[in-house]
């Protein structure tokens, strides 16, 4: 189900950036997943500061520029020395695209990198090539001017202040109190724009922490709040489970004849259903909702229910 209904990381942490820096929104432009030249070269956030000389407010934007390369590395993806020499690439590449010869400077051009955990080998590496790195914010290192661009390095989990539990939210090891934070700012979000990022967050954070989430339930007042949050989220989740699990068990139903086939689907969808964090009441009544299993007895499901 997991590797199925695959985790939109990068959305999300698109999300999480608007959020972080709602205070700055109205100068700033975000541009989602820039297009470079060809479809593979695509940086996955660019962020134009509109104002010259304007400071953005949080420490993750207090280096920006007017052109601002933003990488993101989800918690499966690596960061190293490659990674760190592509995004400069990217900028080169970026600030060679203007319509006129230098119209972009490179002065005016940075670039961050953020991954959840601090990428210790990196930072080593460019200590050894020279760069000089620097930890003025918590969670945030500058590298120094050994490149043709302003860069940092932004650490996730190292971060203070609540406003970056959008970010912190980007991970498989959230812990209760974060959960709890987090809830707690999409409900003050206040825009239908706010609450529709904090949706997008919440909904990764959700699926790559469910085990988690599901423990909420013994929170009666903060349960009714995440769901109210995440109604279309959870209804789109859940329809798309009942079908992977009807799909699946029409395929085994195909290959191992009518009957065996229903009880192979009605086990599949069981699973996924339990995958999804529902407890047994709730499985049960959706999946008697499905065309297939609208006359399963509470029994049949149970001896899945393991």
């Amino acid at each position: 189900m997991m590797d199925e209904l695959k985790i939109q990381w990068h959305s999300a942490f698109c999300s999480a950036m608007e959020l972080i820096l709602e205070r700055d929104r109205e100068h700033l432009e975000f541009i989602r997943e820039y297009n470079l030249n060809t479809k593979p070269l695509e940086v996955d956030l660019m962020i134009i500061k509109k104002p010259a000389g304007y400071m953005v407010s949080d420490e993750i934007g207090r280096i920006f520029k007017e052109h601002n390369i933003i990488e993101y590395k989800s918690p499966e993806d690596k960061m190293n020395i490659d990674t760190f020499y592509k995004v400069n690439a990217y900028a080169c590449l970026y600030k060679a695209s203007g319509r006129r010869v230098n119209e972009i400077k490179s002065d005016n051009v940075t670039i961050t990198l953020i991954r959840e955990s601090k990428p210790e080998k990196l930072l080593r590496e460019l200590e050894k090539e020279g760069f000089i790195i620097r930890n003025p914010y918590k969670g945030i290192y500058y590298t120094g001017s050994k490149t043709y661009f302003s860069t940092q390095i932004v650490v996730s989990k190292e971060l203070e202040g609540e406003q970056h539990i959008w970010l912190q939210a980007l991970t498989k090891n959230l812990d209760q109190e974060n959960a709890g934070n987090l809830i707690r700012q999409a409900q003050s979000c206040k825009t239908l724009g706010d609450q529709r990022l904090a949706d997008a967050v919440l909904a990764v954070s959700v699926k790559a922490n469910h085990a988690l989430f599901g423990n909420v339930k013994e929170d009666a007042d903060m349960f009714e709040v995440l769901k109210e949050l995440m109604a279309d989220e959870i209804k789109a989740e859940f329809n798309a489970g009942i079908a992977m699990g009807e799909k699946r068990g029409e395929e085994i139903g195909k290959k191992r004849g009518e009957e065996k086939g229903a009880e192979k689907g009605l086990k599949a969808l069981a699973d996924v259903l339990k995958e999804m964090g529902l407890d047994f009441d709730s499985a049960y009544q959706a999946i008697i909702k499905t065309e297939t299993y609208q006359k399963v007895s509470r029994e049949q499901v149970r001896k899945y229910w393991k």
